[in-house]
């Protein structure tokens, strides 16, 4: 028996061949196919909602307000979200909801006066929604660095580290689905 056809077994059975746990092992390599064909557009489509040109070139909003943490529910999901309420009234929501513990630590620790100097821009050349670029309390303690907003962005708009973790993943069910292949194989010619 060949290394491919004990692969074609273990993706269509019979089950007899594969061994206990047959479903499962199926399961594996089924889920390795699939990370592998669609990693590629699941990359691309969390990579959208982050293009659009930078500062300098993108306008960039600077005003007081205060960040806002809660969350949505749609059906029985919970959408956390944080928005930023500008002085003018104006709420823009962020893109992101992770990686803001700062400010959030920032409004815990300060429940009568959680006002903060925010600068950012919009994303998508502004029809997106908005990221901070730095974000300081009112006497000047920086909550934000404009280096580490940076690195977050240009690593959320490039696909290919997204695509780098996928493949990580495929890659550790393709290894398990190498080892099962081998399994059937050693099976078929000991019987």
């Amino acid at each position: 028996m060949t290394l491919f056809k004990a692969f074609l077994i273990l993706l269509r059975g019979p089950a007899e061949m594969i061994g206990p746990e047959y479903k499962w092992k199926q399961s594996i390599l089924s889920g390795a196919i699939i990370f592998t064909i669609i990693s590629p557009f699941l990359a691309f489509v969390h990579s959208m909602p982050y293009q659009g040109v930078i500062p300098p070139d993108a306008s960039v909003l600077k005003e007081r307000g205060v960040f806002v943490f809660g969350s949505d529910q749609h059906g029985l999901k919970k959408y956390p979200f944080i928005d930023f309420k500008a002085e003018n009234g104006r709420a823009y929501r962020l893109q992101d909801y992770i990686g803001y513990d700062s400010i959030f630590e920032f409004n815990k620790a300060n429940p009568g006066n959680q006002e903060v100097y925010a600068e950012g821009f919009f994303l998508r050349d502004g029809v997106g929604r908005f990221w901070p670029t730095q974000v300081t309390t009112i006497d000047g303690k920086v909550l934000l660095g404009k280096d580490s907003q940076r690195v977050a962005l240009m690593s959320a708009r490039d696909p290919l580290g997204t695509i780098f973790y996928m493949y990580l993943i495929a890659g550790f069910f393709w290894i398990l689905s190498a080892f099962n292949v081998i399994k059937i194989k050693k099976k078929a010619l000991q019987d």
